[in-house]
């Protein structure tokens, strides 16, 4: 019994990195000037949700992985602050 919740302990030790998102690259791809905003270092979070805002009004929304990776980068912020 002690061998069966050892193990178990370990499973479930392990499944906590599980939730762990990594930024994308934003070297490799030609990005707008919010994406570079979001991505750099220490990010302004005032810049960078008025830049996109900007962005998104003079161009079309096409969602992709950085789009999506904003959404949830603001949702963060707001669970923080």
């Amino acid at each position: 019994m002690k061998k069966l919740l050892f193990i178990l302990l370990l499973i479930f030790n392990f499944s906590l990195f599980a939730q762990v998102e990594m930024k994308y690259n934003a070297n490799t791809e030609k990005l707008p000037h919010w994406g570079q905003l979001m991505y750099a270092e220490n990010p302004d979070e005032g810049a960078v949700i008025a830049a996109y805002r900007n962005y998104y009004k003079n161009n079309k929304l096409v969602k992709n992985k950085h789009t999506k990776y904003y959404k949830r980068w603001v949702r963060n912020l707001s669970r923080t602050t």
